[in-house]
């Protein structure tokens, strides 16, 4: 799971990171044990100041062709076998969803944006939508999911052994609703006369667990947790709070793991954490922060979100949590982390992208190349 050119690479820049063991006092200690091929796709910028989108495989970037008069993204990266996948994302210019295969692209839609990609057992899953209309494609054929009225929202997507579970928001008419689809067939999730947002999916064996949360008569949201179609609820009084995909839900025998950014007023929030519905703030609310990614990786709980510092000019920066024990990652002077990517590699380490730096078990790199911005980051070992 996710947990989702007829060209000539060009090689810019070879500068592959160094994958060694050493130790911190933050407990993050990498192992030799095994080789780990790490794949960063993003953008650098060509001379006319457009973003070309690019993959970095271990740290050696290669430009993958696109128009290079118009902004392209490289958003997603996914690899299976020998095959490397990207696609672009909702932050260019390209009014189509664009799918790299092994440096060869392919149009997946025109007018449409990508939002995931997982690839599982060869087969290539991608999320997005035409309008208001979201839909995935199985290896180019189309499943449509929303009604295309306004405010229809996707927030996550996993596979499993081929079924495809997708939770989002759709408008009944009246109010948005919390909808559960496998494989395009859709299930009510929240009460259908009131207005409620998904944050996140994931799936165990025959568990689904659905993160969302939902407005009260009292104009405020409860957090809720939707397992095999049983609802608790984790957090009440929540201030009005947007925060599609602003959260993530890990379903573990026996246990649940859950974070989401919960609004403190209308300027600042904390993100929570809950284990089995016992919570712990990771942030304190003096200045507004929220959650991207959290993996469960056996008893250890790794977390990434972006936390403002304080005061006029503060940045949004990254922040790394382990077992709740806070890393910071960036400071002011990287500027606004605004698309972060974790992933854990078998053997532990942790792999971190913010902006134009990768981090090794919290050990930062430059990625080389000019102006590059990373969104997301794929290892195999």
């Amino acid at each position: 799971m996710k947990t989702k050119f007829k060209t000539i690479f060009f090689i810019l820049i070879a500068f592959p990171f160094i994958l060694i063991s050493c130790s911190s006092d933050d407990d993050s200690t990498p192992s030799n044990s095994k080789a780990t091929d790490v794949y960063i796709v993003g953008i650098t910028r060509n001379s006319a100041n457009k973003a070309i989108p690019t993959i970095w495989k271990n740290g050696v970037p290669t430009i993958l062709p696109s128009d290079t008069n118009i902004n392209t993204t490289g958003f997603k990266i996914a690899v299976s076998g020998n095959d490397v996948y990207a696609i672009n994302g909702n932050f260019d210019e390209t009014n189509a969803i664009i799918l790299w295969k092994n440096g060869i692209s392919s149009v997946v839609a025109q007018n449409a944006i990508a939002e995931d990609l997982i690839v599982e057992n060869g087969d290539v899953y991608i999320l997005g939508r035409i309008g208001n209309s979201f839909r995935y494609w199985k290896n180019g054929v189309e499943t449509i999911l929303t009604n295309g009225l306004s405010n229809n929202f996707v927030s996550d997507m996993v596979v499993i052994n081929g079924d495809v579970h997708i939770t989002g928001s759709e408008n009944n008419g009246a109010k948005n609703v919390v909808k559960y689809w496998k494989n395009g067939a859709a299930t009510t999730v929240s009460n259908p006369n009131l207005r409620a947002f998904a944050n996140g999916i994931d799936v165990n064996g025959t568990d689904v667990a659905i993160l969302f949360r939902e407005l009260t008569a009292e104009n405020t949201y409860t957090l809720k947790v939707w397992k095999n179609g049983t609802i608790t609820t984790l957090e009440s009084g929540i201030h009005n709070d947007f925060s599609i995909g602003r959260g993530k839900i890990v379903t573990r025998t026996n246990t649940i793991f859950a974070t989401a950014h919960l609004a403190v007023n209308n300027e600042n929030s904390k993100i929570g954490f809950w284990k089995n519905g016992l919570k712990t703030n990771l942030t304190s609310g003096i200045t507004s922060s929220s959650p991207l990614d959290m993996e469960v990786i056996g008893d250890d709980v790794h977390i990434i979100g972006i936390e403002r510092n304080p005061g006029t000019n503060g940045r949004s920066v990254l922040k790394y949590w382990k077992n709740s024990q806070e890393t910071v990652l960036t400071s002011d002077a990287d500027g606004n982390i605004f698309n972060p990517a974790m992933a854990i590699s078998k053997n532990g380490d942790v792999h971190i992208t913010g902006k134009n730096k990768y981090f090794l078990n919290n050990t930062p790199t430059i990625l080389p190349g000019t102006n590059p911005e990373a969104f997301d980051v794929f290892v195999v070992n």
